[in-house]
């Protein structure tokens, strides 16, 4: 399947590896997954094998950490991670595709840090929507000893 789609279905987890006996799953083919109103704590770095991956979307569950695969998806076009309970990311998340639009990451408890490495890589993409709240921006200011203007 091109999609995979699991809304609103109590999962607490995504394992990806298994596969149904005789039948090997091709991850690669996999160009859309949404996830969202689930309960998933954290995802796989099997994600990772989904290289062909357009859109991914996993909010409104209760992730506490994104795999570093995600940032080296090279096809990636939306990364929809709002709504959880993320406080740190990993390096580059925003980086390793050419083709990423739109990063929304609202609702979620971003440590300064992240928030401020986010904002560091999307002035690298101007064409990129980065939705981030309220909270989140002044938690970033108010702990920048320089905070430079935004574009």
């Amino acid at each position: 399947p091109d999609r995979l789609e699991l809304h609103g279905n109590a999962l607490t987890s995504l394992a990806l590896a298994s596969a149904l006996p005789g039948q090997p799953v091709q991850w690669d083919r996999v160009a859309c997954l949404k996830v969202m109103g689930n309960q998933i704590r954290e995802l796989p770095e099997e994600l990772g094998l989904m290289w062909r991956l357009r859109i991914l979307m996993v909010s409104s569950n209760r992730l506490q950490r994104v795999p570093a695969c995600v940032g080296k998806l090279s096809w990636l076009e939306w990364l929809i991670l709002y709504d959880n309970a993320l406080r740190d990311l990993p390096d580059g998340l925003l980086s390793g595709s050419k083709w990423l639009s739109r990063a929304l990451l609202e609702a979620n408890p971003l440590s300064p840090e992240a928030t401020a490495g986010l904002l560091a890589q999307a002035r690298q993409r101007p064409r990129m929507v980065l939705g981030l709240d309220e909270d989140q921006v002044r938690s970033c200011a108010s702990a920048a000893t320089a905070w430079e203007a935004l574009p």
